[in-house]
């Protein structure tokens, strides 16, 4: 808590504008898992995901955990300048990678993601829905960070696996918007 009011004493958010939207119709701020941890989560989904399990979308090689997804595609820069404002709040954001699971039965295959533990995370993702308007398509927010979309048949082959990341615990101190 000392560190989030030194923050905000300082006027640091934690937004950093990185990404296109491209052909996204909504947009998506995440938190990226930083260094060195993003390279062994990315190197082990790479050694140990075989190509002939994946589905379409396949293997996630950018490591984050989306904090909130369906801002309008349409989202002015003023509106961004506020949802920066409203960031110097909220910063380091505190995560612990847990097991392995499996999201099942989405048009994307089955997603292997790793859950996530953060009431922070939770919390930030409460009040910018608030504050938005904004509703997620699936229900209860669920911090996870996705590895690999599957092929519906090879998930469960993935689901025992223990990879040498679980249970990290990261601060998270920079946001991406995309």
């Amino acid at each position: 808590e000392g560190l989030w009011k030194k923050r905000e004493a300082e006027g640091k958010s934690l937004l950093i504008e990185t990404k296109d939207l491209g052909p996204h119709s909504k947009g998506c701020l995440m938190a990226p898992i930083p260094e060195p941890l993003r390279k062994q989560i990315v190197d082990w989904v790479i050694e140990n995901v075989a190509d002939f399990h994946l589905a379409e979308k396949g293997r996630e090689l950018t490591p984050h955990v989306t904090v909130l997804y369906g801002w309008p595609a349409d989202f002015t820069e003023e509106q961004l300048g506020e949802l920066k404002g409203m960031l110097t709040r909220f910063g380091p954001i505190k995560l612990t990678l847990g097991g392995l699971n499996a999201f099942r039965g989405g048009e994307d295959g089955g997603v292997l993601h790793v859950e996530v533990e953060s009431p922070q995370l939770v919390e930030l993702n409460a009040v910018l829905s608030e504050a938005y308007g904004i509703e997620s398509k699936h229900g209860e927010y669920k911090p996870h960070l996705t590895l690999a979309y599957l092929q519906e048949e090879a998930v469960d082959l993935y689901l025992e696996e223990q990879p040498p990341f679980l249970n990290a615990n990261v601060a998270v101190e920079e946001l991406e918007w995309s």
